[in-house]
């Protein structure tokens, strides 16, 4: 493997944010759940808006861990 190639990768992982990536996640989960609902007839009305899809702290995130959102 090269330099540059190396290089690249460990930048690349450094940047990777697991909080932020899971707290996307999230929250393209709830949006394909609403387009669902509405497809079906069932829309729940608006859903509020996330100002920020990051949680404050790592012990925020922490706790929502291995829990569903409705």
């Amino acid at each position: 493997m090269t330099a540059a190639v190396k290089k690249r990768l460990r930048d690349q992982y450094r940047s990777l944010d697991p909080v932020a990536l899971l707290a996307a996640i999230r929250a393209i989960q709830e949006e394909l759940g609403n387009r669902v609902d509405h497809r079906a007839g069932q829309a729940r009305g608006p859903q509020p808006a996330h100002t920020s899809i990051l949680p404050a702290t790592a012990a925020t995130f922490a706790k929502t861990l291995g829990s569903a959102r409705a």
